[in-house]
């Protein structure tokens, strides 16, 4: 077939189809499946990320600049963390040697690196996920170099 017929055939609209009850039937069908996957989508989406408060700045703040001056003087610290995976919060001595931002999981999070003193390793905590911290007068001799 020549080039010319072929297209002159493509810019021909195709006749309407006649539809009849089962093309019906199965438009309904196809449509209540669509609605169900964007109710299952709806349901997948992650939460919208929520505002931030002066408030809570303020605190996260205020527990930077605690961990920052223990490092300085080389005191412990005792903060209140919330494990994310569990839900669980718990109470933690620790010596702090680094602040800074790492990415993780869920994203990119400032963290901390701390000794635990009870458990005798260094551990990381999602700043975000400290509640308190409460600087502890008792002293540490460092066994890295501390970065903060």
């Amino acid at each position: 077939m020549p080039r010319d017929i072929k297209r002159d055939m493509r810019k021909t609209p195709k006749l309407p189809r006649k539809r009849g009850p089962s093309d019906r039937a199965k438009r309904v069908r196809f449509l209540e499946l669509m609605k169900q996957k964007q109710q299952k989508k709806q349901i997948k989406k992650a939460p919208k990320k929520k505002r931030v408060s002066y408030k809570e700045l303020r605190s996260r703040r205020s527990i930077r600049l605690v961990i920052r001056e223990a490092a300085e003087n080389l005191n412990l610290i005792q903060i209140r963390y919330k494990k994310l995976t569990t839900g669980r919060i718990r109470v933690i001595t620790i010596e702090p040697y680094e602040l800074t931002y790492r990415i993780l999981k869920i994203g990119r999070r400032k963290v901390l690196f701390g000794y635990d003193v009870k458990d005798g390793h260094i551990k990381t905590f999602a700043l975000m996920n400290i509640r308190t911290v409460k600087r502890i007068p008792k002293r540490f001799s460092p066994r890295w170099p501390i970065k903060i």
